[in-house]
């Protein structure tokens, strides 16, 4: 078998992104594409939120996934939790130049 029948093989098991492993349309009205991961960073994180909010209250609190993306955004929750599992430390802070510092931790 070649290099490129061995990838074809390899990923023909694998779901197309934005479709489940059925072929149905996966639920990304929260932002993300598979559904699974924001099970499974809740289950897998307490997300802490410190800092100063957008109409300048002050915010030390935990929150889900959505609160976090409420907060921060898709593109920025999804860059600090793929930065809190590859760093493999048991706490990772991000710092935003607003004044927010998201603690991730895990359990």
């Amino acid at each position: 078998m070649n290099r490129k029948a061995a990838i074809k093989t390899a990923v023909a098991g694998l779901p197309v992104a934005g479709l489940g492993s059925e072929g149905k349309k996966l639920n990304t009205s929260n932002g993300f594409m598979e559904p699974q991961k924001t099970t499974f960073i809740n289950r897998n994180f307490l997300l802490k939120v410190y800092g100063l909010g957008d109409n300048g209250q002050r915010i030390n609190t935990l929150v889900g996934v959505s609160g976090l993306v409420q907060l921060i955004g898709v593109e920025l929750a999804n860059k600090f939790v793929t930065r809190a599992l590859e760093s493999g430390k048991d706490s990772t802070k991000c710092k935003l130049r607003r004044g927010l510092q998201v603690t991730l931790y895990f359990k």
